[in-house]
């Protein structure tokens, strides 16, 4: 059909500039301006030709308002002529001039979704028009409803005219998109929804750095962008480009940044020159890129305070081994009286146990040598630890009673969170021999009591003991459990 030519370098598209890679429908042979300014406009260089076999005409579509006239469709400016079979031939030399006026109304966008694969439900419901100022044009997504759906909607809503929104082609082959290039999330940064979220790690005055990183990719090529950060006095984003450190998008938008907090409303992206020519070396692309809307960027960042140091805890004490000591005990003052009374039984010290006095008194208790054994000093609100073992056994016996033997041998002092004991082998005879070994003979308290450290010892004074079921079970029902007991003294020597 020919080709159609814009003479006037002022027909640059305000909405590209303000909401992306787009433009307004219409126009002929598939090309779509918007009049920026007041003045003259020329298209020129349609071929033409009269006869059966040759179309040469041309319409002009004029969306645009008149103050003095309520909400109108369309206009139509079409060839003169008016005869599809005298088709008037452009190219003879005359001029055709139509006078537009009155196209100076604002435009307000409504529920406008920009980007690759974005789709909008823009003008198909009453609600997109909340707070939409009366007579302002309003530009609408094309997509999801009809355009009477959308129109009445923006009638109903005080629209003097509507403005449809699709996306530009004619520098199709010199976008990003056009050429086949994917911006990606990398590492640290996440996509939803086709949107790409970086995290910022930094913020200063006039400054915020990110910790994530996206990456430009073409088939098997891909370039990655890492070291982001958004520089609000020059109106960049920054960042390093395979090694390559420069800015590589421009920031539109409104920007307020201090030390405590930034933000970045509606910034529209658009690649520098630097980083246009880095990318289509890099990609291998074939043309060179155009510095147009790449996408949008909105920020909000707020500093969090420095957080407090993590309280510094004490180093926790080693343990450290038990080499010697003692374990001093009489079981039950009351227990020794019985057997030492008429008719007399026996009291006997044996295999290392000691006796403090004679073995005829009921006064008279044992100490049990320690063999073995750890030790862990109390560290903050944890209590010290011990464990000490022995070697020694003390027998009673009072046959005239039938009580053959009760012999205690092999003490164990534990100390520890979980609890602490008293633990022994045991053996009886009451006409039957029996052995029962590590019975968990008494319950420990050692939480009253504050050790003694003298060099290398350490010794619990008066630990209360009392009798459990376990060591209640070898005396037939004569003591029970909860009985409680002469209290332990121990000493552990520490290697």
């Amino acid at each position: 059909m020919g080709s159609f030519h814009l003479t006037d370098q002022r027909l640059v598209a305000p909405l590209a500039s303000a909401l992306g890679d787009l433009t307004i429908s219409g126009g002929i042979g598939g090309r779509h301006i918007e009049l920026r300014d007041d003045g003259t406009y020329t298209v020129a260089d349609v071929q033409t030709g009269v006869g059966a076999d040759q179309f040469g005409g041309w319409a002009l579509i004029v969306a645009y308002r008149q103050p003095d006239l309520p909400r109108r469709a369309i206009a139509v400016f079409d060839d003169p002529s008016n005869d599809a079979a005298v088709l008037t031939p452009i190219n003879a030399g005359a001029d055709v001039v139509y006078a537009l006026t009155g196209i100076a109304a604002p435009k307000e966008a409504v529920d406008v979704q920009l980007g690759a694969g974005n789709t909008s439900t823009s003008g198909c419901e009453a609600a997109d028009f909340a707070g939409f100022p009366t007579g302002n044009i309003a530009l609408i997504q094309r997509g999801t409803c009809t355009f009477m759906q959308k129109g009445n909607n923006a009638a109903a809503a005080g629209a003097s005219g509507e403005a449809f929104l699709r996306p530009a082609d004619h520098d199709k082959g010199r976008t990003l998109s056009g050429q086949g290039v994917k911006i990606v999330a990398g590492s640290g940064a996440s996509a939803a929804n086709g949107m790409l979220t970086l995290p910022l790690n930094s913020l200063e005055a006039s400054s915020a750095g990110s910790s994530g990183s996206l990456s430009f990719e073409r088939g098997k090529r891909s370039v990655a962008l890492t070291a982001i950060s958004f520089d609000f006095a020059k109106g960049t984003l920054n960042g390093s480009l395979d090694g390559q450190q420069l800015a590589v998008f421009n920031l539109g938008g409104s920007a307020t940044a201090s030390a405590s907090s930034a933000s970045l409303q509606g910034g529209k992206l658009s690649l520098t020159g630097p980083a246009a020519s880095a990318l289509k070396q890099k990609l291998g692309l074939e043309r060179a890129l155009v510095h147009n809307a790449v996408g949008m960027v909105w920020l909000a960042a707020q500093a969090m305070p420095a957080p407090s140091a993590a309280p510094v805890e004490p180093a926790k004490p080693s343990a450290k081994p038990v080499v010697g000591g003692n374990i001093g005990w009489g079981f039950l003052a009351s227990w020794r009286g019985y057997v030492l009374s008429p008719p007399a039984g026996s009291a006997e010290a044996s295999e290392g146990a000691t006796a403090t006095g004679p073995l005829t008194s009921p006064a008279t208790t044992f100490g049990f040598p320690a063999t073995g054994g750890s030790y862990t000093a109390a560290s903050g609100s944890t209590p010290a630890q011990l464990t000490v073992s022995s070697k020694g056994s003390v027998k009673w016996a009072k046959p005239a009673h039938g009580i053959m033997e009760v012999r205690l041998f092999n003490l164990e002092v534990q100390f520890a969170p979980s609890g602490s004991w008293l633990i022994a082998d045991v053996s009886t005879n009451f006409g039957v021999p029996k052995v029962t070994e590590d019975v968990k003979f008494a319950s420990l308290d050692p939480s009253g009591v504050v050790p003694a450290v003298a060099g290398s010892s350490v010794t619990w004074t008066g630990v209360p003991a009392t009798l459990t079921e376990e060591g209640a079970a070898p005396f037939g029902g004569q003591y029970k459990a909860g009985q409680v007991l002469e209290p332990i003294t121990v000493t552990a020597e520490l290697g």
